[in-house]
């Protein structure tokens, strides 16, 4: 990666997401099982997969890219700063994602018949 510019990465990293966010529908409308995927391995491969691109293909440039730009002896403090938008975004998502279906969607655990607009509107907002 250290032949990279930045900006190709975060190109990969916009097209990971493309492919990755319309993979959810699969899972919602059950069509894992059609392909013989069980739904362990099927939310393993959603869920840990594409968190460990997302951390190779954002996080670790963004921090290379603050190291690089900050004043020198307080890379730390840059790096910290980042670990902290990226907890509270972790935070913050949960809520506003649960406010969005309280005020619209309205997805229960009895009713789980409209979840997939809440996929729909996830993948809208990841760009």
């Amino acid at each position: 990666f250290a032949e990279f510019e930045y900006r190709n990465l975060i190109i990969i990293d916009a097209l990971i997401t493309i492919v990755f966010a319309p993979i959810q529908f699969v899972f919602v409308k059950r069509w894992n099982l059609a392909w013989g995927l069980s739904d362990m391995y099927f939310v393993f491969f959603l869920d840990v997969v594409d968190e460990i691109i997302s951390q190779c293909f954002i996080f670790l440039p963004m921090s290379v890219i603050f190291a690089k730009i900050t004043p020198q002896h307080i890379e730390a403090t840059s790096f910290a700063l980042l670990a902290g938008v990226s907890n509270f975004r972790s935070v913050i998502r949960s809520w506003i994602g649960s406010s969005i279906n309280n005020a619209f969607v309205g997805v229960s655990k009895e009713d789980l018949s409209d979840y997939w607009k809440l996929i729909l509107i996830s993948f809208v907002c990841s760009f």
